[in-house]
Protein backbone atom coordinates (compact mmCIF):
# COMPACT_ATOMS: atom_id res chain seq x y z
CA UNK A 1 0.00 0.00 0.00
CA UNK A 2 2.87 2.85 0.92
CA UNK A 3 4.74 1.69 -2.18
CA UNK A 4 1.51 2.25 -4.10
CA UNK A 5 0.80 5.76 -2.59
CA UNK A 6 4.64 6.85 -2.98
CA UNK A 7 4.19 5.80 -6.84
CA UNK A 8 1.74 7.66 -7.63
CA UNK A 9 2.91 10.89 -5.31
CA UNK A 10 6.00 10.78 -7.66
CA UNK A 11 4.11 10.00 -10.66
CA UNK A 12 1.81 13.08 -9.39
CA UNK A 13 4.58 15.92 -9.06
CA UNK A 14 6.82 14.53 -12.34
CA UNK A 15 3.08 15.48 -14.16
CA UNK A 16 2.79 18.77 -12.03
CA UNK A 17 6.67 19.92 -13.32
CA UNK A 18 6.27 18.80 -17.13
CA UNK A 19 5.67 22.15 -18.59
CA UNK A 20 8.45 23.88 -16.83
CA UNK A 21 10.93 20.78 -16.75
CA UNK A 22 10.68 20.58 -20.87
CA UNK A 23 11.91 24.06 -21.13
CA UNK A 24 14.42 23.26 -19.33
CA UNK A 25 15.31 20.39 -21.27
CA UNK A 26 15.46 21.57 -24.14
CA UNK A 27 17.55 24.60 -22.88
CA UNK A 28 20.27 21.82 -21.33
CA UNK A 29 19.57 19.67 -25.06
CA UNK A 30 21.02 23.45 -26.78
CA UNK A 31 23.56 24.30 -24.13
CA UNK A 32 25.05 20.61 -24.28
CA UNK A 33 25.41 21.75 -28.25
CA UNK A 34 26.73 24.56 -27.47
CA UNK A 35 29.70 22.87 -25.37
CA UNK A 36 30.62 21.21 -27.83
CA UNK A 37 30.59 23.35 -31.08
CA UNK A 38 33.25 25.35 -28.89
CA UNK A 39 35.24 22.61 -29.29
CA UNK A 40 34.67 21.73 -32.61
CA UNK A 41 34.02 25.31 -34.06
CA UNK A 42 38.03 26.44 -33.29
CA UNK A 43 39.80 22.94 -34.91
CA UNK A 44 37.76 23.65 -38.10
CA UNK A 45 38.50 27.04 -37.69
CA UNK A 46 42.37 26.20 -37.18
CA UNK A 47 42.47 27.70 -34.43
CA UNK A 48 43.29 24.43 -32.74
CA UNK A 49 44.80 21.61 -33.91
CA UNK A 50 43.31 18.84 -35.18
CA UNK A 51 43.29 15.32 -33.29
CA UNK A 52 40.98 12.54 -34.85
CA UNK A 53 40.49 11.15 -31.07
CA UNK A 54 38.62 14.61 -29.87
CA UNK A 55 36.96 15.41 -32.70
CA UNK A 56 35.45 11.85 -33.19
CA UNK A 57 34.67 12.14 -29.25
CA UNK A 58 33.01 15.63 -30.06
CA UNK A 59 30.68 14.59 -33.23
CA UNK A 60 29.95 11.96 -31.02
CA UNK A 61 28.64 13.51 -28.52
CA UNK A 62 26.63 15.56 -31.05
CA UNK A 63 25.36 12.75 -32.37
CA UNK A 64 23.72 11.65 -29.23
CA UNK A 65 22.12 14.70 -28.33
CA UNK A 66 20.49 15.12 -32.02
CA UNK A 67 17.17 14.95 -31.93
CA UNK A 68 16.09 14.56 -35.77
CA UNK A 69 12.30 14.64 -36.06
CA UNK A 70 11.48 13.92 -32.53
CA UNK A 71 12.17 17.85 -31.73
CA UNK A 72 9.31 18.55 -30.98
CA UNK A 73 8.71 16.33 -28.03
CA UNK A 74 10.98 19.31 -26.76
CA UNK A 75 8.75 22.24 -28.37
CA UNK A 76 5.51 21.14 -27.06
CA UNK A 77 2.19 23.78 -27.88
CA UNK A 78 1.98 25.66 -24.75
CA UNK A 79 5.75 25.75 -23.90
CA UNK A 80 6.50 29.15 -26.46
CA UNK A 81 6.66 31.15 -23.41
CA UNK A 82 8.08 30.83 -20.00
CA UNK A 83 11.13 30.14 -18.26
CA UNK A 84 14.09 31.89 -20.15
CA UNK A 85 13.22 30.65 -23.45
CA UNK A 86 14.63 32.12 -26.92
CA UNK A 87 12.58 29.92 -28.90
CA UNK A 88 11.18 31.91 -31.58
CA UNK A 89 6.96 31.88 -32.34
CA UNK A 90 8.56 30.78 -35.92
CA UNK A 91 8.73 26.85 -34.39
CA UNK A 92 5.13 26.98 -34.25
CA UNK A 93 4.40 28.57 -37.24
CA UNK A 94 6.54 26.50 -39.41
CA UNK A 95 6.63 23.25 -37.71
CA UNK A 96 7.40 21.65 -40.81
CA UNK A 97 10.74 24.09 -41.56
CA UNK A 98 11.78 23.39 -38.35
CA UNK A 99 11.17 19.64 -37.81
CA UNK A 100 13.33 19.51 -41.33
CA UNK A 101 16.35 21.74 -40.49
CA UNK A 102 17.09 19.59 -37.55
CA UNK A 103 16.41 16.02 -39.66
CA UNK A 104 19.30 17.08 -41.67
CA UNK A 105 21.76 18.15 -38.70
CA UNK A 106 20.97 14.72 -37.38
CA UNK A 107 21.34 13.20 -40.51
CA UNK A 108 24.74 15.15 -41.69
CA UNK A 109 26.11 14.68 -37.87
CA UNK A 110 25.77 10.75 -38.67
CA UNK A 111 27.78 11.24 -41.96
CA UNK A 112 30.23 12.80 -40.08
CA UNK A 113 30.69 10.41 -37.47
CA UNK A 114 30.44 7.42 -40.07
CA UNK A 115 33.27 8.97 -42.07
CA UNK A 116 35.50 9.10 -38.42
CA UNK A 117 37.67 12.27 -39.68
CA UNK A 118 41.32 11.45 -39.72
CA UNK A 119 42.61 15.13 -40.82
CA UNK A 120 41.14 18.23 -40.62
CA UNK A 121 40.54 18.15 -44.78
CA UNK A 122 38.09 15.77 -43.86
CA UNK A 123 36.70 16.81 -40.80
CA UNK A 124 36.02 20.74 -42.37
CA UNK A 125 34.09 18.67 -45.21
CA UNK A 126 31.98 16.58 -43.09
CA UNK A 127 31.74 19.73 -40.36
CA UNK A 128 30.77 21.83 -42.71
CA UNK A 129 26.69 20.84 -43.28
CA UNK A 130 26.65 20.30 -39.75
CA UNK A 131 27.52 23.96 -38.51
CA UNK A 132 25.36 25.60 -41.15
CA UNK A 133 22.04 23.64 -40.07
CA UNK A 134 22.88 25.29 -36.76
CA UNK A 135 23.20 28.27 -38.32
CA UNK A 136 20.06 28.10 -40.11
CA UNK A 137 18.27 27.30 -37.61
CA UNK A 138 19.28 30.05 -35.27
CA UNK A 139 18.39 32.49 -38.13
CA UNK A 140 14.91 31.36 -38.51
CA UNK A 141 14.02 29.70 -34.87
CA UNK A 142 15.93 31.61 -32.67
CA UNK A 143 15.34 35.38 -30.96
CA UNK A 144 17.72 37.04 -29.79
CA UNK A 145 18.95 37.87 -26.26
Amino acid sequence: MRLALFAATILALTMSGAGADIIDDRQANMKERGSVMRILGPIAQGQQPFDAETVLAALERLNENALGEDIMEYFPEGTETGGDTRAAPAIWEDTETFVQIEATYAANLQTAVDAAPQDLDGFRAVFGPVAAQCGSCHERFRTEE
